[in-house]
């Protein structure tokens, strides 16, 4: 039996991501096998979004809601999407500083990503 928040699987994951990600493919994380404890499925979604996972299986109904809350863009984010274009195309492109932090291509790049999911 794993641990609560799985830590030991934690590289494995990674790499699963990480391989994914550089043939740019999406990358789904496996289910949570205790599908009637839907706190464990909503952490155990929430970390797989966050290792950088586009989804998660699910291996009964009631995680379905759940997965798709937790892998749906909420309207914060697909704001702040929307933001980051608009200063993209203010700056002709270029990177530029936002409240101390910079912001490049793969910061575009993954606000276009953001809103082609959301179309």
């Amino acid at each position: 039996m794993r641990t609560e928040g799985e830590s030991e699987v934690v590289f494995a994951r990674s790499s699963v991501v990480n391989a994914a990600r550089a043939m740019r493919k999406e990358v789904f994380d496996s289910p949570l096998m205790q599908y009637r404890d839907l706190g464990a499925v909503r952490r155990a979604a929430w970390r797989s979004r966050r290792l950088g996972f586009s989804g998660q299986a699910a291996i009964h109904p009631r995680q379905v809601a759940v997965v798709n809350e937790v892998f749906s863009p909420s309207e914060e984010e697909i704001d702040n999407a929307k933001a980051v274009l608009a200063r993209f195309a203010d700056h002709d492109g270029g990177v530029y500083g936002v409240d101390g932090s910079l912001e490049d291509q793969p910061i575009v790049r993954n606000a276009l990503k953001l809103l082609e999911r959301v179309r």
